[in-house]
């Protein structure tokens, strides 16, 4: 796409600024792109790797969904498929797939011991 990834343009990869308005349609229409592939695609598709790297734009900065490596298709009877590995980039990945509590992300985590008895 001629505008890059939102994730170069944001981190000044190009050396622009993104005027807050053009940041807002951004992510509106890259919500509008999830909707539409968790709602309305038959099938449905999750696409598990949403980063600012993988939302691309165009010439006129219109937002647009990308890299579906990890997408996984949702069955047609709107049950879903059992996802038991994580997927998605380190960093992106919502803590509590690690098993860390919300206080754990903001104090740091805790150290644990484990002790096995014989």
């Amino acid at each position: 796409m001629e505008n890059g990834s939102l994730g170069e343009v944001l981190h000044g990869k190009r050396g622009e600024f993104l005027k807050w308005d053009v940041r807002l349609k951004i992510a509106v229409e890259a919500a509008k792109g999830l909707c539409y592939l968790h709602h309305d695609c038959s099938p449905l598709i999750i696409h598990r790797d949403v980063k600012s790297n993988n939302i691309l734009l165009n010439s006129e900065f219109e937002a647009h969904v990308a890299d579906f490596g990890l997408a996984k298709f949702m069955q047609d009877n709107g049950n879903s498929e059992c996802m038991s590995s994580i997927a998605g980039s380190y960093g992106y990945i919502a803590p509590v797939y690690f098993a860390i509590s919300l206080k754990d992300a903001w104090q740091g985590f805790e150290t644990r011991s484990l002790r096995c008895d014989p």
